[in-house]
């Protein structure tokens, strides 16, 4: 597995594993600390900003950015 997730930091800034995927989504894993369970939180709005678009059959790889906000108004961007 190879998993860069929208709002993480270092030194955990990727996952590799099953178990650090999902600690991202759900939190609740003392390997994963700074993690809050990210599927857990009351998004209001996304936004994404593609720069590239690949495609190769049937297979498409995207990069860009991702505006998320939070029913707090907080703005993130990954």
């Amino acid at each position: 597995m190879l998993f860069k997730p929208t709002l993480t930091v270092a030194p955990q800034t990727f996952r590799t594993t099953r178990a650090g995927a999902l600690a991202y989504f759900v939190g609740d894993d003392p390997a994963y600390p700074m993690d809050k369970g990210f599927a857990l939180n009351s998004w209001r709005k996304v936004e994404i900003k593609n720069a590239a678009i690949f495609i190769a059959g049937n297979t498409a790889t995207t990069m860009g950015n991702v505006m998320i906000t939070d029913n707090g108004q907080g703005h993130h961007r990954g």
